[in-house]
């Protein structure tokens, strides 16, 4: 089906797959969902917490994107991303107009693969892509996707050949990275919220002392407390998204003491994790 809408400030059209429902059992692959194309004009603003994992990349104009409390310019050739159940706010730069195609992709183990190229939460930009190299695969997409036009490729050919643009222009390896900058890659990624300074030190093979330092030098933070704040952004996520209790988010998130958990929220939020919920639930 093809969806056009119109707003104020923008004009959106949409691809979506034909028959996404043949695709539920293919769950193991990564396969595209959805493309759509933005055209904003002056006085565009939005902001959303995104269901699903999107691509974003700026076709022409100028604009920002704000995630994680940084706010970052965007222009022609960068690609922005969302990451599920996060908040973002993004709208108009100086220029005119801005227009973007975005691409909704799902799959288990796609945002594993994405932190192999360095993409992840707290790094969710690809600043000068090759837009020779990305249009022909746009094009691509929009050709194969639609209720009205036969499919050119399979939904996870089309997800593949996006993956496959950024691992070969866009990898980058951890080895490359210097310890502060490995240490801040495991936290970021640490998907299971159990790791420890220790556990970083062993994995590392430095020492607590050392990671503390080269750490603390480079980003003005100590790695716990580094890893405290990831936390407890994702319990914020936590407690609008879901019903879980403050208890089991705490635990999820690696928290063995809920009076720490605590004050650790209220330390990043000035408030705590009941009145976070309560006053987020009635925006």
């Amino acid at each position: 089906m093809i969806r056009n809408v119109q707003g104020n400030y923008w004009k959106c059209k949409e691809w979506l797959l034909k028959e996404p429902s043949q695709l539920s059992q293919k769950a193991k692959s990564i396969y595209l969902h959805k493309l759509g194309e933005m055209k904003c004009e002056n006085g565009f603003l939005n902001q959303q917490i995104s269901s699903l994992f999107a691509a974003h990349i700026v076709t022409s104009g100028q604009g920002y994107f704000k995630s994680n409390e940084r706010t970052y310019d965007v222009k022609t050739g960068d690609i922005f991303f969302f990451f599920p159940n996060k908040f973002y706010q993004y709208g108009m730069g100086k220029s005119p107009h801005w227009n973007f195609t975005w691409l909704n992709m799902i799959g288990p183990e796609l945002i594993n693969i994405l932190t192999n190229f360095k993409i992840d939460y707290q790094n969710p930009i690809i600043y000068g892509a090759n837009m020779e190299l990305i249009n022909p695969i746009l094009k691509k997409c929009q050709m194969s996707l639609g209720y009205t036009i036969p499919l050119q490729s399979s939904p996870i050919q089309l997800a593949w050949s996006f993956i496959e643009y950024l691992e070969k222009n866009h990898s980058t390896s951890i080895d490359q990275l210097d310890i502060a900058e490995q240490t801040k890659w495991l936290i970021d990624n640490d998907s299971h919220n159990f790791l420890t300074v220790q556990g970083l030190a062993e994995q590392l093979e430095y020492t607590r002392a050392s990671i503390f330092r080269l750490f603390k030098d480079k980003y003005n933070i100590s790695p716990k407390d580094y890893m405290d704040k990831i936390r407890i952004e994702k319990a914020s996520a936590m407690l609008v998204s879901t019903k879980c209790s403050i208890k089991e988010i705490s635990s999820s998130l690696g928290f063995t003491n809920p009076n720490y958990f605590a004050r650790a929220f209220r330390k990043y939020t000035m408030i705590n994790p009941m009145e976070f919920r309560k006053k987020h639930l009635q925006l």
